[in-house]
């Protein structure tokens, strides 16, 4: 699920002032804009381990010391740098962040409208903090559900619906699937010969046989969803 946390980190990836790399560890949803949020990120020249909260504070400062600890035993001889991300710090904590050679990063995040991880249309905005975006393709289907994510690989936003998304995964695995289903994220899915998004990959799984309508409902997915797959395949034969 998105937090505030997450879009903190995605408009500073987006603002290249740690420049191009990728996501080695898993994002930390957190429940509030005043629980921090970690992240190690992994360039050519560097890993950046950095914190995320709205303001920072004390602990902050403790939850980046604890993660950037761990990660220089997990990583020996791994040149590091240390960040605090946040909209605002107290002038005291920044002098001591210099003194510390910690980056702070003041960034402002913005809610980005994502892309639907089902049909691959551009949602809706959510309201303000609340995760859920809508999909003008997949009302129907699922109404107002989509939450608004961030990709733990890349960060790029998209929507999912998390129920929905788990039995995917769950019923890819269970049917061996060629296509296992690890993300619905559309910027990480890779391009033909796979089904870049979730019912198409259902769609093309029936089609081929590799497993059976019935196989799918006994997943518990919605009805509406069943039927547009239904549809689809009966329309490829």
């Amino acid at each position: 699920m998105d937090s505030y946390q997450q879009r903190i980190f995605h408009s500073l990836l987006e603002s290249g002032a740690l420049g191009k790399g990728m996501a080695i560890s898993e994002l930390k949803v957190v429940s509030t804009a005043t629980d921090p949020a970690t992240l190690v990120y992994r360039t050519r020249e560097r890993d950046w381990v950095v914190v995320a909260r709205k303001e920072a504070n004390r602990e902050v400062f403790l939850k980046l010391a604890q993660t950037a600890m761990d990660h220089a035993i997990d990583h020996e001889g791994v040149p590091t740098e240390t960040g605090i991300a946040c909209e605002s710090i107290e002038e005291l904590l920044r002098g001591a962040a210099d003194r510390l050679n910690i980056n702070v990063f003041e960034v402002t995040p913005v809610a980005a409208p994502g892309t639907c991880g089902f049909c691959g249309t551009t949602m809706s905005l959510p309201s303000e903090d609340d995760g859920w975006g809508r999909c003008p393709r997949c009302a129907r289907l699922f109404g107002d559900k989509h939450q608004v994510q961030l990709c733990t690989s890349c960060l790029a936003c998209y929507g999912a619906v998390p129920e929905v998304e788990e039995r995917l995964k769950e019923l890819s695995v269970d049917t061996g699937s060629p296509w296992p289903v690890v993300s619905l994220c559309p910027a990480c899915r890779s391009p033909d010969p796979q089904p870049v998004y979730g019912i198409d990959l259902l769609v093309k799984g029936v089609s081929a046989g590799r497993f059976s309508m019935d196989r799918i409902k006994e997943a518990g997915l919605p009805k509406e969803f069943l039927q547009l797959i239904n549809l689809r395949v009966q329309a490829k034969r």
